[in-house]
């Protein structure tokens, strides 16, 4: 099993989100400095209840999420009588969440950016030679950076520390599947499973 869903912040007010989630991401959300910063916040997690009550309808909402040592989020309790894994992403305008019943990763990059000198120094030789067009930058990098999530460990490890084939790659001696789901216009999303 392998969900996604994928929400603009724009669609809502500070309010209904702060309704719908838990106040400690409202506690979370409320040391941002930003606005926009404290929508994508809440957005997120919003995101993630609506996906798990989608898949689960009878999961009590809104879910209590903790976060280990690398930061990556995990239910708190295993509420739904199954193994879950999740994984949140923002940027820009949009929010991001995915469940997956194996280690997952999902991230989300706004494309207004030049990433040419951040990925001759973070990617690998092979990486770096599959490049055709400026997107396929941002489809490398969210790779990368879905399957530090997917492995737990997140920047921690170094984004360095691995190469991505054919969408694939192998990290601990386990193999990571990467793919490209639709995106909104000037972003690019990409999401990491265990294989």
């Amino acid at each position: 099993m392998e969900r996604y869903i994928v929400e603009n912040i724009n669609n809502y007010t500070y309010d209904f989100l702060a309704s719908k989630v838990t106040k400690d991401r409202i506690e979370k959300a409320s040391k941002y400095r930003y606005d926009v910063d404290k929508m994508r916040s809440l957005t997120v997690e919003y995101a993630l209840n609506k996906l798990i009550k989608s898949e689960f309808p009878d999961a009590i909402l809104p879910v209590m999420l903790t976060y280990d040592t690398f930061g990556k989020p995990s239910l708190t309790n295993n509420i739904l009588n199954s193994e879950i894994y999740i994984s949140l992403s923002h940027a820009g305008d949009y929010a991001v969440a995915m469940i997956c019943d194996k280690p997952c990763g999902i991230d989300i990059e706004s494309t207004d950016r030049n990433i040419e000198k951040i990925a001759k120094r973070f990617f690998s030789k092979e990486e770096l030679e599959s490049i055709t067009c400026d997107d396929d930058y941002f489809k490398i990098w969210t790779c990368k950076e879905s399957i530090l999530k997917a492995t737990g460990k997140g920047l921690a490890m170094g984004i360095d520390t691995f190469s991505i084939n054919n969408n694939r790659c192998m990290v601990d001696n386990k193999i990571y599947l990467c793919e490209q789901i639709m995106s909104p216009s000037g972003y690019v999303i990409s999401y990491a499973v265990l294989e």
